[in-house]
């Protein structure tokens, strides 16, 4: 990710610096140049940033043999914020429990969604997020009137490893895995809403978000439907020619709209292959949209 990111400035922290691989970047060791750093202008510069910029760039996995860097927009952040807004909704009266590192893109919506609306984040440690014990106390000690929490099924199981009796309160946000129906028929019963959230990383962080509401069909069905998209966020099922397949009939999803990233770093073969554009006829409408 080094190498490939190309990037020029490097922050770290001086016991790190024996562990990192080559690079080529200039470093700022953060905890031996605190003192030099608080003596520099601290005022804001000029703002030249537009949505089309990059606001960050985030690595996929690299279970296909090679990570690949996604440029993320400013516009598709912002579109995403907006989106978690409404659905699944946050309030300045709120409480927002981050159990997320920063390493995975789902602690974008933890990091910024509150300051959108001036809602509190309440930062838990890695140590606290992995204790099911420790996380329990936490939710538990909270005092809001509306706790909420996102974080992956398996996350939501460390809890229920536990004595952990829920908090009518709590609004569960769960992603980044399939929900199946039994974990789904426990968070009802723990909590007060439960969203099942999905998408990849080429199209910022979430690109569908539904509240589970009914633990039968979930049951049936073996684990909770993606259902709807977020905010100006499309989904088509094609099949291999590209065309709009029947209902019930399977095919691949793909995703345009306003939380499209920009594709891949460095990759503009691959971005060409992922990020496509098709022109789709459905019924009397028109489309013509990229997706992913």
């Amino acid at each position: 990710m080094l190498a490939d990111s190309q990037l020029s400035v490097l922050l770290t922290q001086k016991p790190l610096l024996e562990n990192l691989p080559p690079y080529h970047a200039q470093v700022v060791c953060l905890d031996v140049e605190c003192e030099e750093i608080s003596q520099h202008r601290d005022h804001n510069s000029i703002n030249k940033v537009t949505p089309e910029n990059i606001a960050y760039l985030i690595y996929t996995s690299g279970s296909t043999g090679k990570p690949k860097g996604v440029q993320i927009s400013h516009g598709a952040v912002v579109n995403f914020l907006m989106a978690m807004c409404q659905t699944p909704g946050l309030t300045k009266q709120d409480i927002l429990l981050s159990v997320t590192t920063l390493s995975f893109d789902i602690a974008a919506l933890e990091i910024y969604l509150p300051l959108t609306v001036g809602a509190q984040t309440v930062i838990v440690s890695g140590q606290e997020a992995y204790d099911g014990i420790q996380l329990s106390k936490r939710l538990n000690s909270s005092g809001a009137t509306v706790i909420v929490m996102q974080a992956t099924p398996a996350t939501w199981r460390i809890l229920f490893s536990t004595d952990w009796t829920g908090d009518r309160q709590l609004k569960i946000l769960c992603g980044g895995e399939p929900l199946d129906h039994t974990l789904a028929q426990q968070l009802q019963q723990q909590g007060q809403e439960v969203w099942n959230l999905y998408g990849p990383t080429e199209t910022t962080i979430w690109s569908a978000a539904s509240q589970v509401k009914n633990s039968v069909a979930i049951a049936k069905g073996g684990a909770s439907p993606i259902a709807y998209p977020i905010t100006k966020t499309q989904f088509y099922i094609l099949n291999s020619y590209n065309q709009l397949v029947p209902i019930a009939v399977a095919g691949e999803l793909h995703i345009g709209g306003a939380s499209l990233t920009r594709g891949y770093l460095h990759r503009p073969e691959l971005t060409a292959q992922k990020f496509i554009s098709i022109y789709i006829q459905s019924f009397q409408s028109k489309f013509s949209f990229s997706v992913v």
